[in-house]
Parts: C-alpha cells; sequence; structure tokens
C-alpha cells in the first residue's frame, strides 16, 4: 500500500473517533432538545388557543417571517460569531491563550452614563473569571466606583478592565469622579495605567462632556510626553449610524478635536458595534509597552480647565473638588481600616 495513504488513513482514524465518541451524540442532545422547545412553543401558541387566536398568531407569525426573514438570519449569524467563542473560552478557559512571559495590561474605561462603556467592558471581559456588569442606560447611573474585571487576553496578554462611574452620573459628579480616579491612580497606590479607553456613541456627532473631562485630565493629569499615544477614543454604537459618512465624519473631525491637545493632533480612533469589538481588540494590541502614570494636579488648575465647560465658577469648582477629594481619602481609609479588622479576625 502506498505510505501516503497509510499515513492518511491514520491521522484520519482520530478524527472519526472524535466524530462518534462526541459529535453524533451532542448533535442528538441537540436535536432532543430543539423538539422540546418546538413542543413548548407550538403548545403555548397554538394548541391551548381557540380559532381566532390560532388565526391571528398565523397571521402575525407570517408578516414577521415575511418582513425580518433577512434580518432574522443575519442576527443569527452574529449571535454565532459572537457567542460560540465565549462560550468555548468559559468552559475550557481563556487562560490557556496567555503567555505568561508578557506583562498584564491594565486599561481604563471613562464615557458618559449611556454611551455603552459597560456594555464595552462586558464584551472585553472574560466570561470564565468575570462577572457580567450591569448595563443599561439609568439616570443615576449603573457603576458606582471604579470596578475591576479580568478581560480576555489580547495577542496573549493578559487584560485588566477598570470601569469607571460614568460622567454625569447624578451621584458622582465630575469631581468626585476626579478624586476616584486620583485615589485610585495616585503616587502613594503606584498604580499605572497601559491605555485608556474613551468611549463617546458615534451618533452623536460631537465631543459631548465626557470626552471633554477626560481630555482635561489625560492633559494635566497623566504624565509623559508621548502620553496621547496610551489613549484610545472609542465610537460606540456605530451600528446606529444614520451611514458612513457619519461614521467617517466621526473618525476625521472628532477623533481631530478630541486629539487637539496632543502634540500631533493625532491619536488613536476606533469604531465599536455591539457584535463587533475587532478594531478596539487591534488597537490594544497596537499600545505603547511604556504604561502612563497619573499625579493629581492641584485644584486650582483643574478649576481653570473644567469650571466654565461645567457651567461653575472656578472658586466653587475647586472648593467642590477639594471637598471630593477629602471625602474620597476618608472613604479608603474606612475601607482600608475595614480589610484589615476582618484579617485580623481571620
Amino acid at each position: 500500500m502506498d505510505p501516503a495513504v497509510t499515513l492518511q488513513h491514520a491521522s484520519s482514524l482520530p478524527v472519526w473517533v472524535l466524530y462518534l465518541v462526541i459529535i453524533v451524540p451532542m448533535y442528538r442532545l441537540l436535536r432532543l432538545t430543539l423538539d422540546a422547545w418546538a413542543n413548548e412553543v407550538r403548545d403555548v401558541l397554538w394548541v391551548r388557543r381557540n380559532r381566532w387566536e390560532r388565526s391571528i398568531t398565523a397571521a402575525v407569525l407570517m408578516v414577521l417571517l415575511a418582513c425580518n426573514r433577512a434580518a432574522f438570519a443575519e442576527h443569527l449569524r452574529l449571535v454565532a460569531v459572537k457567542e460560540v467563542p465565549l462560550l468555548v473560552r468559559a468552559h475550557f478557559g481563556a487562560v490557556l491563550e496567555v503567555d505568561p512571559n508578557l506583562p498584564k495590561r491594565r486599561l481604563l474605561v471613562i464615557g458618559e452614563v449611556g454611551d455603552g462603556k459597560s456594555t464595552m467592558v462586558s464584551a472585553l471581559r472574560d466570561p470564565a473569571q468575570a462577572p457580567l456588569p450591569e448595563t443599561g442606560k439609568h439616570p443615576r447611573g449603573i457603576t458606582k466606583a471604579i470596578t475591576n474585571y479580568i478581560g480576555l487576553p489580547i495577542n496573549g496578554q493578559r487584560i485588566e478592565l477598570l470601569d469607571t462611574p460614568g460622567i454625569g452620573d447624578m451621584d458622582i459628579t465630575p469631581t468626585k469622579l476626579i478624586s476616584l480616579l486620583e485615589e485610585r491612580l495616585g503616587s502613594h497606590h503606584q498604580a499605572h495605567v497601559d491605555g485608556v479607553l474613551v468611549t463617546s456613541p458615534v451618533s452623536d456627532g460631537r465631543i459631548k462632556l465626557g470626552a471633554q473631562v477626560v481630555a482635561t485630565i489625560v492633559d494635566n493629569g497623566f504624565l509623559g510626553g508621548d502620553k496621547w499615544s496610551n489613549i484610545i477614543l472609542v465610537g460606540t454604537k456605530s451600528d446606529r449610524a444614520e451611514d458612513d459618512k457619519e461614521r467617517t465624519f466621526f473618525r476625521e473631525e472628532i477623533g481631530r478635536e478630541f486629539f487637539s491637545r496632543a502634540p500631533k493632533q493625532h491619536g488613536s480612533v476606533v469604531l465599536v458595534s455591539r457584535d463587533d469589538y475587532s478594531e478596539l481588540r487591534n488597537a490594544i494590541a497596537q499600545l505603547p509597552s511604556l504604561g502612563i502614570a497619573y499625579q493629581a494636579p492641584d485644584a486650582e488648575t483643574m478649576a481653570k480647565a473644567l469650571a466654565d465647560r461645567l457651567g461653575v465658577q472656578m472658586k466653587d469648582f475647586q472648593q467642590q473638588l477639594e471637598t471630593a477629594r477629602e471625602e474620597i481619602r476618608l472613604e479608603y481609609r474606612e475601607q482600608l481600616e475595614r480589610q484589615r479588622k476582618e484579617l485580623t479576625n481571620k
């Protein structure tokens, strides 16, 4: 027998074993599950209904199928593309993709309430190791503190996400958010971040207050001449944009305005949608290897930069910032004290 043929048959044997032992039983189990669901749907929509209800149900289903067949097929395709890899990682562990020789990357996520910030964090997190963040529009915001999430590895590097409270939250003012960032990234924590992800919806067509506050924080608080290279402007909800012109406008005009304080007035701008974060992952992979540190500027400097944009007097803003800083310091001290007591009791 030809050696090549023998090798081909030998190499295909594990495939057939895998097919018979795993694929066939899984296929039958899936068929049984789908049949059970179909029977339940049939009972709810048809068997338990009278003649008129059945007629109305049939008419509605026919209209929905005729109007949304292509959209429904596209939805199924997107769900499969998005959820299947996450399901595999959740069961077999994303840790298998991590290169232990590469350092972990810490990414700070900042944006306004309702910008899609927490939805983006949910898409980047590792579902096997991080809980699902709360998402959705809420007048008082969803995230109330800077929360850590373990992200899916990118190019073999471990990812840590720091999700911040949304700017515009009724419970957390811009001065309190600034104070939270200072306490978390201040010198006494010896912490740094490798990148800052700033969210802003594509369809808004303007630099929102949240992005303006972030630009001021970057300009006055983060250190390093090339610090803007570590900033990524993320255009969220790209799928809700009216057309490609709106997306191009965000990339060019909004990006140029946001990075106007950068040395070259240029920076990384990406667009994401609910089912596609590939641009953002590529941009994260291309972040500089050196991180950036944060040093709290004095209250007067921040007041000069932000008071007018927030519609408050400079003295009032300065006083609010100093008060918020002191409150956050006290909260952190109390938190550390509680942790010490818990360790002592153990």
